[in-house]
């Protein structure tokens, strides 16, 4: 049979032990030409494949007492914190109630205070406010003045 056949064969997968040996020894013989090298690839990767694993000593599975308590070990722990963490919580009726619980007795307390801290907040924006027109007057004195206050101008 011709090698081209045999090769055609092989790439469709066709081949018998015979052709299939007959073409790796076509593949290592000299001389070495372009037409060889996909096979002589092929046929290397094969054989260090084949080398590495036969040097490979498969060990059996061997159980050791030291990790199937590691194992038991793990699995109480995932299961006894959360419950201890769970059962350490002190017991609330309604967690929501405790969010909203109010601090004034009487509605015209708790109304004056939060007038008080409203006026607190306004005061303090009504300052920013203040310094933000201050800010713009000395803007202005720059740009009338640009040479003796040292600025630029475009």
């Amino acid at each position: 049979m011709n090698i081209r056949e045999i090769q055609q064969k092989y790439w469709a997968g066709e081949t018998s032990l015979e052709e299939e040996k007959a073409l790796r020894a076509w593949a290592q013989s000299p001389p070495f030409t372009e037409e060889k090298t996909p096979f002589r690839t092929l046929f290397g990767y094969f054989d260090t494949q084949k080398a590495i694993h036969s040097e490979q000593v498969v060990q059996p599975y061997k159980r050791k007492k030291l990790q199937n308590w590691m194992w038991a070990a793990s699995l109480a722990a995932a299961l006894v914190i959360p419950l201890a963490i769970y059962v350490s919580q002190p017991a609330q009726e309604d967690p929501q109630l405790a969010l909203y619980e109010d601090t004034f007795s009487n509605p015209e307390e708790a109304y004056q205070e939060t007038k008080k801290a409203l006026q607190l907040v306004s005061k303090k924006l009504n300052k920013g406010a203040d310094h933000r027109s201050q800010l713009s007057k000395v803007q202005k004195l720059t740009a009338f003045f640009p040479s003796v206050l040292g600025s630029k101008t475009d």
